[in-house]
């Protein structure tokens, strides 16, 4: 995809993992920052990807689900149940959803949300 593409990408947790995800897909020329949606619980991490990379903030995980097409969950495996609670109402079918968390299965994610979701799972 070209820079400026128009992949709508959210992420979930922009610790180690996540923001260098962030970085990479920037990098790589899939999407501009202004297609980047993040959020965490730790706003300092938000605050670095926006003023670094010109990416969007969400105040939570319910406005990246709102925003993205293809939503990276990079949040601790302890999070999911949660976090997986929190954005189960705003899933739509054409999202993508990608996880990097260890040990949760797409199996579980899929539960979660109900339907039948594309759910990838990824170990970087």
């Amino acid at each position: 995809m070209e820079q400026g593409g128009d992949l709508r990408i959210g992420v979930i947790g922009v610790g180690n993992m996540g923001g260098a995800l962030v970085r990479g897909i920037l990098a790589r020329g899939m999407t501009s920052g202004q297609n980047v949606i993040v959020s965490d619980l730790d706003e300092k991490k938000v605050a670095e990807l926006v003023d670094d990379l010109g990416v969007r903030s969400a105040s939570d995980s319910s406005e990246v689900m709102d925003f993205a097409d293809l939503v990276v969950l990079a949040a601790k495996p302890q999070a999911f149940p949660n976090l997986l609670a929190s954005i189960a109402t705003r899933f739509r079918p054409e999202q993508t959803i990608m996880s990097i968390a260890a040990g949760v299965t797409t199996a579980s994610i899929e539960s979660s949300l109900g339907g039948e979701p594309a759910v990838v799972r990824v170990m970087p």
